[in-house]
C-alpha cells in the first residue's frame, strides 16, 4: 500500500479498509506539525522561537554577542559602551549559521546599525552617529590614488607595539601651536644631506651627563649678541692649527691661579698705544739667550727697594752721559697703570625660561671624548691629541622601499578596451578572476557552488549598424575597404587616394603618404604618426597579422563611419590617438579604435555627449573614461569593425572598470 505525505495529510492510492491498521513511516526530520528544516539545523534552541534574540531583547535570553562586546570595551581609547536596546518589532536582524551578523535598528531613540564577524571583528554606528570599529585580527587599507582625513576635534593614537611611518617623497608636517616629544630611551635624527633648526625666539638644549659637538669639516658658531661659555670644571681649547682672536672692543683675562704660556715659536706683541704690566709678586725674565730691551724713547727702570743687576760676563753702560744718582731723589711710588679688577663667576639668571640647575660630571670622563689636558711641558702633546677624539659619524640613510607601478597607472590610455574570447571570459569568471554583471547572461548555481557559463555567448549587432558596402574589402586592386561618403567623395579625395599602390604583401608602394585624407574631417597622419599623443607610424609589414592596407582600411571605416558624424555634432572635438601599433589586444593596435576629447568643456559634459554617441554612431566598444591623475581630464575611447561590432558599453575610472557594462556613470 503506497501513500504520500502532502500539506500536513496522508493521502493513499488505495484507501484502506476500516479499522484496518496501518504503518505509516514518519522522518524524524519531517513530521505533520508544520515546517521542517531538511538539514536538521532549524529550530536551534527549544521552547524559544526563532526570531533572533537581536530582534527581540528578551532580558532572560540575551544574545551572547551582547556580553561579549560588553565584556571587551577597550578602556585606554575610551570605546563607549554598546548602545544596544532594541524593541521589536523594529531590529532588523541577519544572522548566517556560522554566527556573522547584519543589523539595521529603527527602534526609536536607539537607531543603529552593526555589522559583526563571528571572530568578534566588528562595527558599529550608535544613535548620536559615533562609529566604533573593532578588528581582533589584521588590518589593511590600500589607497591606489590619493587619500585626505580630517579631524575637526582631538585625536589620540596608541600602539601597544612599534610603529613605523614610510614616506617615499617629501613630508610636511605643521603645527600651530605647541610639539611636544617625549621619549623613554634615545632619539637619533639621520639625514643624507642638511638637518636645519630655525627659532625666532630662543633654542635650549640640556645633557645631564655628556654633550658632544663635532665636525668633520668647517664648524662655524655666530652670535650677534653677548655669547657666553661657562663651565663649572675644567675648561680646555685644544688647537692642532692656528688660533686667531680678533676682538674690536676690550679684553679681560681674569685668572685666579697661576698662568704658564709655553711657546715653542717665536712671541710678537704689538701695542699701538701704551704698555704696562702691573705684577704684585716677583718678577722673573728669564732667557737662554741675549735679552734686549730697547727703546726709541726714553727708558725709565724704578724701584721701591733695591735694584740688583749682575752679569756673570762683562757689563757694559755706554751712553752720552752716564749719571749715577748724582742728585738725591725722593723714594719712588708705582702706581699700577692698569688696576687688577677681580670679577665673580659668571652664572645664567634663574626664572622660568632658562634651562634647569645642571649637575655638571669631570671633564676627564672617557666618554666625553676628550681626556683631562695639561699644558705642562711633559704633558703638551699635540701628536697625541688627535687620537682622543672619537671618529666622526656618519648619517645612516635607509634604502628606499621597493615600489611597485599600478598596471598602466602611468598611461594615458587604460587596457580594458583589449578584446578577450568568450573562452577566455568563461575561464576567467569560473576561475573568480571576475565577476558577471547584472547585464550577463551568467548565473550562480547554489547546488555546484559555480557560476554558469554555457548560455553565456551572444552576439550584439551595433545599432546603428553600419551601412552595407556590397564586398568586404572593395574591387581587387582597391585602395579601401569601403566606399567614401557622398560629403567625402571629392575630386582632391578621389586623386589622393589614387596615389596609394600595394604590393602583393599588402605593402604601401613606395612608403605610406599620410597626407591622405581619409574622410572629409582626418588625415592618415591624424589618426597615426602626427596624432596628439601615440605618434605612431604604420611599419611595413603592418602590425599583429594585418597588413599596412588592411590597418589604413580599418582606419578609413573608423574616421568616416565613427570620427566624422562625431565631428559634424561636435566640431571641437579632437582625437588624441588612433593607431598606436604596440602588441597588445587593444583595437587601437590595428586600427579599429581612436580616442577624442572636446577641450574647453566641462567633465559633466563628457556624459551628454557619450549618449549622443551610442545613440548615432555605430561602435563595438564606447567607454567614457575619468581619472582623477595628471590633467584629471575624461576622454571618450570608441572602436568600431566593418563588421561584428558588440555594441559595449561601460564606464571606467583611473583605469578601472567602474561598476556594471551596459550603463554610463557620471562621476564628474
Amino acid at each position: 500500500m503506497s501513500y504520500k505525505i502532502e500539506s500536513g495529510k496522508i493521502t493513499f492510492d488505495e484507501p484502506p479498509r476500516e479499522g484496518a491498521e496501518v504503518e505509516v513511516i514518519v522522518s524524524k526530520r519531517n513530521n505533520l506539525k508544520g515546517f521542517s528544516d531538511p538539514n536538521g539545523f532549524y529550530p536551534r534552541r527549544v521552547n524559544e522561537a526563532d526570531t533572533n534574540r537581536l530582534a527581540v531583547n528578551d532580558q532572560r535570553n540575551q544574545h551572547p554577542v551582547n556580553k561579549f562586546k560588553s565584556d571587551n570595551v577597550d578602556d585606554l581609547t575610551g570605546e563607549p559602551k554598546p548602545s544596544y536596546n532594541a524593541q521589536y518589532p523594529f531590529n532588523h536582524v541577519k544572522e548566517t549559521e556560522s554566527g556573522h551578523i547584519q543589523e539595521f535598528d529603527d527602534t526609536p531613540g536607539h537607531e543603529r546599525i552593526h555589522e559583526y564577524h563571528r571572530s568578534g571583528t566588528f562595527y558599529e554606528v550608535h544613535p548620536d552617529g559615533t562609529k566604533v570599529t573593532k578588528i581582533v585580527g589584521n588590518d589593511f587599507e590600500i589607497v591606489h590614488n590619493d587619500k585626505q582625513v580630517r579631524v575637526r576635534g582631538n585625536m589620540k593614537v596608541f600602539v601597544d607595539g612599534d610603529a613605523s611611518l614610510y614616506v617615499r617623497g617629501s613630508m610636511d608636517a605643521q603645527v600651530d601651536e605647541h610639539l611636544k616629544f617625549n621619549v623613554g630611551q634615545n632619539i637619533d635624527f639621520h639625514a643624507g644631506k642638511n638637518i636645519r633648526m630655525f627659532a625666532n625666539e630662543s633654542i635650549e638644549m640640556t645633557a645631564q651627563t655628556t654633550m658632544t659637538q663635532q665636525s668633520v669639516g668647517k664648524f662655524l658658531q655666530q652670535s650677534q649678541g653677548d655669547m657666553q661659555i661657562i663651565t663649572a670644571a675644567n675648561f680646555t681649547n685644544a688647537v692642532l692649527g692656528n688660533y686667531d682672536m680678533v676682538i674690536d672692543g676690550d679684553s679681560l683675562t681674569d685668572i685666579k691661579g697661576n698662568l704658564s704660556t709655553n711657546i715653542t715659536g717665536n712671541v710678537g706683541m704689538l701695542a699701538e698705544g701704551t704698555f704696562a704690566t702691573t705684577i704684585k709678586g716677583a718678577t722673573s725674565f728669564h732667557t737662554e739667550a741675549t735679552y734686549e730691551l730697547a727703546s726709541t724713547g726714553a727708558m725709565k727702570v724704578d724701584t721701591a727697594a733695591a735694584l740688583n743687576i749682575g752679569s756673570n760676563g762683562a757689563m757694559n753702560l755706554i751712553g752720552s752721559t752716564i749719571d749715577l744718582n748724582s742728585t738725591a731723589r725722593s723714594p719712588v711710588t708705582i702706581t699700577a697703570v692698569v688696576p687688577i679688577v677681580p670679577r665673580a663667576k659668571p652664572s645664567p639668571p634663574a626664572g622660568d625660561g632658562y634651562a634647569p640647575e645642571v649637575t655638571f660630571m669631570d671633564t676627564g670622563d672617557i666618554a666625553t671624548g676628550i681626556l683631562p689636558f695639561s699644558i705642562d711641558d711633559e704633558e703638551y702633546d699635540t701628536d697625541g691629541f688627535a687620537g682622543k677624539i672619537d671618529a666622526p659619524k656618519s648619517a645612516e640613510v635607509l634604502e628606499e622601499k621597493p615600489f611597485v607601478p599600478l598596471s598602466e597607472s602611468d598611461e594615458f590610455f587604460a587596457g580594458d578596451d583589449e578584446e578577450k574570447s568568450d573562452a577566455e571570459i568563461k575561464s576567467a569568471i569560473e576561475a573568480g578572476d571576475i565577476m558577471p554583471t547584472s547585464f550577463s547572461d551568467y548565473s550562480f548555481n547554489a547546488l555546484t557552488g559555480k557560476i554558469n557559463t554555457s548560455g553565456a555567448s551572444r552576439k550584439a549587432t551595433s545599432i546603428p549598424r553600419i551601412p552595407d558596402e556590397g564586398e568586404e574589402h572593395g574591387e581587387e586592386g582597391s585602395a579601401f575597404s569601403a566606399e567614401p561618403e557622398a560629403a567625402a567623395d571629392t575630386a582632391a579625395l578621389e586623386s589622393a587616394q589614387a596615389d596609394f599602390k600595394y604590393d602583393g604583401a599588402g605593402d604601401v608602394i613606395g612608403g605610406v603618404n599620410y597626407s591622405l585624407p581619409l574622410s572629409t574631417h582626418f588625415t592618415l597622419g591624424q589618426l597615426s604618426k602626427n596624432s596628439v599623443v601615440a605618434k605612431t607610424k604604420i611599419k611595413k609589414g603592418g602590425n599583429k597579422g594585418f597588413t599596412q592596407k588592411e590597418i589604413i582600411d580599418k582606419l578609413k571605416t573608423l574616421a568616416i563611419h565613427v570620427l566624422d558624424p562625431i565631428k559634424d555634432q561636435y566640431p571641437d572635438m579632437i582625437v588624441t590617438n588612433a593607431f598606436r601599433g604596440k602588441s597588445t589586444g587593444s583595437q587601437h593596435n590595428v586600427g579599429e579604435a581612436a580616442d577624442i576629447q572636446f577641450p574647453g568643456v566641462s567633465k559633466s559634459e563628457y556624459y551628454t555627449r557619450v549618449q549622443w554617441i551610442r545613440e548615432n554612431v555605430p561602435h563595438d566598444q564606447l567607454i567614457l573614461e575619468y581619472k582623477n591623475t595628471g590633467s584629471g581630464l575624461p576622454w571618450i575611447h570608441i572602436s568600431c569593425k566593418d563588421a561584428g561590432n558588440r555594441a559595449m558599453i561601460f564606464t571606467m575610472y583611473n583605469h578601472k572598470r567602474y561598476k556594471d557594462t551596459g550603463k554610463f556613470y557620471q562621476l564628474a
